[in-house]
C-alpha cells in the first residue's frame, strides 16, 4: 500500500443519512468505499486481510442472518475479498481518530515564530518610507486638517513616497486606482489625486508595457487599383515640424500609378497651403488628364481643383 494513501476520507452524501439501521449501515459504509479505493491492491489477494472497527456490531455482520437491502447487496461485493472485521476499542484506534477529530488549538504562553525565513520576506510591516516622512514633517508639520490615522507627507518626499507606492517591488507599477488606494491607505495630502495621475502618466516603464483599452480598428480597407496613370493621387500634410528657412509643413504627394511622390515645403497651414501652394506646383507638373480625378487622403481638396484640373 502506498504511504501518500494509506488513508483516504469518506463522504457522505445527503441520502446516505436516511439509510435504514443508521449506524450500522454507515460504518459498512465506511468498509465498502475503503474497500472500492484500494480494490486493486486487495481483490483477489491469496493472504487474509483484517479490517478493524470501533462499532462492535459490525463485527458480526459476516455471519449475520438478516440484512437490510443496502447490506445484503454491499455483501455480494465483499465476497471478492478475503478480510475479516474485528472489533478494536476506539481508545486504542488514536490514528484513525486523529484524522476523524476536530482540531482544538492550544493557547501557548510564547509568541510563535514566522514561517518564512528573514531572507524571504518581500515587504515589512513597518515601512522605511513612513521615517522619513516623519523626518520631513519637522521642517513642514502635519497642518492637522487632513484625515485621521493617515500621515501628512509635506512636499519635498511627496516623489519619493509615489515612487514607493507605484515602482517600489511592493507595488509593481499598479494603475493609477490601485496606486491611489495604496498611498490612501497610510498616507494624504491636499494633491493626491493629481500627483499620483501625473506620476503614472510619466512612468516609462507603464507606457511600453501598457496595453491599450480600444476596440480593434477592424480590417484594412485597401485603396482601389487605379487603371491608368494620374487617375488616383494621395495626399498627406505633416504639421508641426521645426522651421527651416521659415517651413514648418510638408506636404506629400503620392501618384498611385505611376509610383511617384513629390515632397513640398510651406509655411503656410494647411487649409492655405490647399487654396495656394498645392495648385501652383500641379499646375506646374505635366499631369493633365480630361477625366474626373480621384483624391484620396487625410485632407480632401476643393472641386474647383479637379474643374481647373480637367480644363488644362
Amino acid at each position: 500500500m502506498s504511504p501518500a494513501k494509506s488513508y483516504t476520507p469518506v463522504p457522505f452524501s445527503p441520502g446516505d443519512l436516511h439509510l435504514p439501521s443508521a449506524i450500522t449501515t454507515w460504518e459498512l459504509l465506511a468498509v465498502k468505499l475503503a474497500l472500492e479505493e484500494w480494490r486493486h491492491w486487495l481483490e483477489g489477494a491469496e493472504l487474509p486481510f483484517l479490517v478493524w472497527t470501533d462499532h462492535k456490531n459490525l463485527a458480526y455482520i459476516q455471519t449475520a442472518k438478516h440484512l437490510n437491502s443496502h447490506q445484503a447487496r454491499w455483501a455480494l461485493f465483499f465476497d471478492h475479498f478475503n478480510f475479516t472485521i474485528t472489533y478494536r476499542p476506539g481508545s486504542k484506534s488514536t490514528k484513525p481518530n486523529a484524522l476523524s477529530r476536530q482540531f482544538s488549538v492550544q493557547e501557548s504562553p510564547s509568541s510563535p515564530d514566522t514561517i518564512m525565513p528573514p531572507s524571504c520576506v518581500v515587504g515589512a510591516v513597518t515601512w522605511e518610507i513612513e521615517a522619513t516622512i516623519r523626518e520631513a514633517q519637522r521642517d513642514q508639520p502635519d497642518p492637522g486638517d487632513g484625515p485621521p490615522d493617515r500621515l501628512f507627507v509635506p512636499d519635498s518626499v511627496r516623489s519619493q513616497v509615489l515612487q514607493w507606492g507605484h515602482s517600489s517591488p511592493v507595488a509593481c507599477h499598479p494603475g493609477y486606482n490601485q496606486a491611489l488606494r495604496l498611498l490612501q491607505h497610510r498616507f494624504w495630502w491636499p494633491s493626491m489625486d493629481a500627483d499620483t495621475r501625473a506620476f503614472i502618466t510619466a512612468c516609462q516603464v507603464c507606457a511600453c508595457g501598457k496595453a491599450s483599452h480600444r476596440p480593434p480598428a477592424g480590417l484594412l480597407r485597401p485603396l482601389p487599383i487605379p487603371r491608368r496613370p494620374w487617375s488616383h493621387i494621395a495626399m498627406d500634410f505633416v504639421k508641426g515640424l521645426p522651421p527651416s528657412q521659415g517651413n514648418t509643413t510638408i506636404l506629400t504627394i503620392i501618384y498611385l500609378f505611376p509610383s511617384q511622390f513629390t515632397l513640398l515645403l510651406s509655411r503656410s497651414s494647411p487649409p492655405l497651403m490647399r487654396q495656394q501652394t498645392f495648385w501652383c506646383t500641379m499646375s506646374s507638373c505635366s499631369m493633365a488628364s480630361p477625366r474626373t480625378l480621384s483624391w484620396t487622403g487625410a485632407h480632401s481638396l476643393p472641386l474647383k481643383f479637379g474643374s481647373r484640373f480637367a480644363q488644362l
